[in-house]
């Protein structure tokens, strides 16, 4: 379906435990791509605790740690790994073409 993903940036400007954050239209407009296990992973880039700036967090075996409270997300599957978050992260299809990133615009779940 076009406009379905957009581009973020190229495969080799994000580097392991990196982020990118990026927007997108869209009701919930930010997002964040990271790289962890060797792998590219999407997902909302605001905290659903207190709408904190994920990507201000780090990545940490396969973890993303929001800055303010230490709430864990599994960058896998979203899910929340610490609390104080009791919401998980939305997560977004992730698809490399051509030495490029392209991540959906809609929601995996």
């Amino acid at each position: 379906m076009p406009g379905e993903f957009v581009r973020v940036c190229g495969v080799e400007e994000i580097e392991e435990g990196g982020k990118k954050r990026f927007r997108v239209e869209s009701p919930d407009p930010d997002r964040l791509l990271v790289r962890t296990g060797g792998e590219l992973f999407a997902l909302t880039g605001l905290c659903p605790h207190e709408r904190a700036d994920l990507g201000e967090g780090f990545v940490d075996r396969g973890v993303l740690w929001c800055p303010i409270h230490s709430s864990g997300f599994d960058c896998r599957t979203g899910a929340v790994t610490h609390p104080p978050a009791e919401q998980p992260l939305e997560t977004y299809r992730v698809e490399t073409r051509d030495g490029s990133v392209y991540v959906s615009v809609r929601p995996s779940r």
